[in-house]
């Protein structure tokens, strides 16, 4: 294969290569260093690719199932210290107990790591699914789960937003003078004023943000189960709950 060869196929698939690109193509395709890229090189090049391509999709699915398994793990952790918490005396020597604030949290983040879980399982499951019914109940589970995530990037964005206000609420006026310090110097102060504004600002926008997406996540579970539900008050006031709902979207989007 010449430089010229190179040149006219990729001009006839529509791809333009400089002198330079064609050159270092060559290069990286004479396998042997005889100066000459032949049907040998060319057939171990593709063989590379292969194998190359072979790797990523392990490692990508390695990568998957340890994090899978760190979930899990940490699940089990999570779900031990909340069991601990409500036998008596089954918390440690230096354990504390936690408050309902801390279990509520706690029982959020195992629904958060479940859904987290899932995604991977589902994301797995739908190119191997066929089409019909199950990979389109597959598809809306997707959708779903895609929506918990998105929120629950917005929230770790907003808990760090709120750790910079905090961080750089002003001193109190009324308290005893400090030693000066570089957050006593203007420019200093003025720098983390701005930082202060940025983070209440975004921190307004996330809380808006995540206010609806709440009530899009809440219509979307509704829509899913509803279906599955038997006729009687629990149906009913579902159905009631969900176009509560989809007004209350409607009437932020507008």
């Amino acid at each position: 294969m010449t430089a010229e060869d190179l040149q006219a196929a990729a001009e006839k698939a529509g791809v333009y290569l400089s002198d330079e690109q064609i050159s270092q193509i060559l290069l990286e395709c004479d396998v042997d260093g005889n100066g000459v890229v032949d049907a040998t090189d060319v057939s171990q090049c593709m063989r590379g690719a292969w194998q190359r391509s072979e790797e990523v999709v392990l490692e990508s699915k390695a990568g998957k199932r340890r994090m899978k398994e760190e979930k899990e793990a940490e699940i089990g952790v999570i779900s031990a210290r909340l069991l601990r918490n409500t036998e008596e005396g089954g918390l440690g020597e230096e354990e504390e107990p936690m408050s309902e604030e801390e279990q509520a949290a706690a029982n959020q983040h195992i629904v958060r790591l479940r859904n987290e879980i899932e995604i991977l399982d589902v994301e797995h499951q739908l190119p191997r699914t066929a089409e019909g019914p199950e990979k389109v109940h597959l598809m809306k589970r997707m959708q779903l789960l895609e929506r918990y995530v998105d929120v629950y990037s917005k929230e770790d964005e907003l808990a760090k937003c709120n750790e910079i206000i905090q961080a750089t609420d002003p001193p109190d006026p009324k308290a005893k003078k400090a030693a000066k310090t570089p957050r006593d110097d203007e420019a200093a102060r003025a720098a983390l004023m701005d930082q202060r504004d940025g983070a209440l600002a975004r921190a307004a926008e996330l809380n808006t943000e995540l206010e609806t997406d709440r009530k899009i996540l809440e219509a979307m579970e509704l829509e899913e189960s509803i279906p599955t539900m038997e006729e009687g008050e629990e149906k009913t006031a579902a159905e009631e709950r969900l176009q509560e709902l989809q007004e209350q979207i409607g009437a932020l989007d507008s």
